[in-house]
């Protein structure tokens, strides 16, 4: 039954409409973010049908067939960028660095503006310890987001790989001048700066390079658009760091992140870590309450939990929604000791929300559901609430990688499903993907 997880990320629930195998036909509509430049108008309903069935097989995890699919889509669609962005993403999942790179050169050429295709660029040229080209790449997506910290970081690490120290101390400090607290939450990071400011000295901060000249998009009267996909993230720290899953995140040109109490801003990602789904943002200026992590007895199947996130953003209710349930095993799909299963409702969207013990601790992180059409089409049974989340432990080993301070508690008093739900709700927010 390979192909049955699917992440929760709601990928503008009509957009990503399903193939003919999975879905009705009236599912099958055009993803806005992808335009199919330079197709002929009576073929872009095939063409989009071809594009769903890819990012289905993408978010069931069968990568190869995914990668099929979109190699097929650049094929017909050559002139899209975001189709070449897309291939290159799966290309570079899958090793594939040369042609990951072609791709991503591709979508840089025809859109210049999308900083997605750049960084896409340097992370294949870094896999292929073509550093050099890698910051002149990474510089290119620094004149799309030149204040995005993430980006100057990166370019650090690349010149520290291409034998440049000074270069790469500038680059931190340019980080420094955009965040003054850059390194309050990133000791490891620290560590390597201090190293090579003992090796070369202080550098100025790189200075900041010439804007990305931008292609004006008009967009209907009714607003700015929609973004392409949405999740849940989490505050952590008290600097603002956010953690959701890294396929909620992945190929965006801006993260924007919504809360509780008129929360919004645009995040910065600071580190993804693929094979375990997880992402680490931060956003400036925040004030939202940090969550704590459980520590002490370790779950059990049978005890309670709940999921706070934001299921079917604009579709359902405005704001954080809460479901309940209980963890049913501490295995995943084919036993996968990195997640647990629990049967707390979670809906598209969900993805990168926390999974809250009674006590109001994080237990884990809301990351895919088995699809329920597919197990029914395979075994002629439906499930019911089989969900799955990323255990506490694997998430605390990429906080603590990260050099993030989070608050742990041992077991306190019993709070009521209500008590849980409302700290979960100030602590998390609604994070929107834009293309």
């Amino acid at each position: 039954m390979r192909g049955v997880v699917l992440p929760c990320t709601l990928t503008f629930l009509l957009a990503a409409a399903l193939a003919p195998a999975l879905a009705p036909a009236s599912a099958q509509q055009a993803d806005p973010a992808i335009r199919l430049q330079g197709v002929a108008p009576q073929t872009r309903d095939s063409l989009n049908t071809l594009l769903a069935t890819a990012r289905r097989l993408d978010d069931a995890g069968r990568k190869k067939e995914a990668a099929t699919a979109y190699e097929k889509l650049v094929e017909l669609a050559p002139h899209d960028p975001a189709v070449q962005e897309l291939y290159g993403w799966m290309a570079l999942e899958l090793d594939r660095h040369d042609r990951a790179l072609v791709a991503f050169r591709k979508a840089s050429e025809i859109a210049p503006e999308r900083g997605g295709a750049w960084q896409g660029a340097a992370l294949a040229l870094s896999a292929l310890a073509r550093h050099e080209e890698s910051i002149r790449a990474w510089l290119s997506a620094a004149r799309v987001a030149p204040t995005d910290v993430s980006i100057w970081s990166q370019l650090a690490t690349e010149a520290i790989a291409a034998g440049h120290a000074r270069d790469a101390v500038a680059f931190w400090e340019r980080a420094i001048a955009i965040e003054p607290g850059y390194f309050d939450a990133r000791v490891a990071e620290r560590k390597r700066w201090e190293k090579s400011v003992r090796d070369v000295g202080m550098q100025a901060p790189a200075p900041l390079p010439e804007p990305m000249p931008r292609v004006v998009t008009v967009r209907a009267a009714s607003g700015e658009g929609e973004p392409e996909a949405t999740g849940s993230g989490f505050f952590v720290d008290s600097t603002g760091g956010l953690l959701t899953n890294a396929h909620v995140v992945r190929a965006c040109s801006s993260v924007r992140v919504r809360g509780e109490g008129g929360l919004s801003g645009v995040a910065s990602v600071v580190a993804v870590d693929t094979a375990s789904d997880l992402a680490l943002l931060r956003l400036a200026n925040s004030v939202s309450p940090a969550v704590t992590f459980r520590e002490g007895i370790a779950l059990r199947p049978g005890d309670d939990v709940l999921v706070v996130g934001y299921p079917l953003s604009g579709i359902l209710a405005h704001g954080a929604h809460v479901s309940a349930g209980t963890v049913n095993a501490l295995a995943g799909m084919y036993d996968d000791a990195n997640l647990l299963q629990m049967s707390a409702p979670v809906q598209p969207g969900n993805s990168g929300g926390p999974l809250l013990d009674d006590h109001g601790r994080v237990a884990g992180v809301v990351v895919t559901k088995l699809n329920a059409r597919v197990v029914a089409e395979a075994t002629g049974d439906i499930p019911q609430n089989v969900n799955f989340a990323i255990k506490e432990g694997v998430v605390r080993r990429f906080l603590d990688a990260q050099g993030v301070r989070y608050a742990r508690a041992a077991q306190g008093a019993l709070l009521s499903k209500a008590d849980v739900g409302e700290r979960g709700r100030a602590s998390s927010a609604l994070v929107e993907c834009w293309r």
